[in-house]
């Protein structure tokens, strides 16, 4: 794995509010970025927090920019609290996940802007998607322990 220091910029995107928007290109299997000094844990879900956990959760930057698509370029691995490319990134991209790959019920339920192909419109965490669409993706651990994988 290439561990990079990409240079991001916080934006603002229309439908996503602040995110964090690629300056340079990242290769596949670059680590991003990370997340455990700077957030808060909680047992809770918020609309803002990202579940790294079966009962536990973080809040707090980086992950407050992390935004979700059905077409996501990183994988937010929750063991290692690291963002991770997933493909070639271009300059000007925002960093997207999948958000059923972290959470298993989403504190506020909203209906998805990505424009994927596959877009599953509507994001209520992993608790509700189809398996089959679950099983085009890579999933943190404690999602396959919630869905009894």
């Amino acid at each position: 794995m290439t561990v990079e220091v990409p240079s991001l910029a916080l934006c603002e995107t229309p439908g996503y509010g602040k995110a964090l928007r690629v300056q340079r290109p990242i290769p596949n299997g670059s680590v991003i970025l990370t997340f455990d000094s700077d957030v808060t844990e909680r047992p809770t879900p918020t609309v803002s927090s990202l579940q790294v956990g079966i009962d536990q959760h973080v809040d707090g930057p980086p992950v407050w920019y992390l935004n979700h698509s059905c077409e996501p370029n990183v994988f937010v691995d929750t063991v290692a609290r690291t963002v991770v490319a997933i493909r070639d990134i271009r300059s000007g991209e925002d960093i997207r996940y999948f958000y059923p790959a972290t959470e298993w019920q989403v504190a506020e339920p909203f209906a998805c802007s990505c424009g994927a192909e596959g877009c599953l419109g509507w994001i209520t965490g992993a608790r509700e998607v189809d398996p089959a669409v679950l099983g085009r993706y890579r999933l943190n651990e404690h999602i396959e322990l919630l869905r009894g994988s």
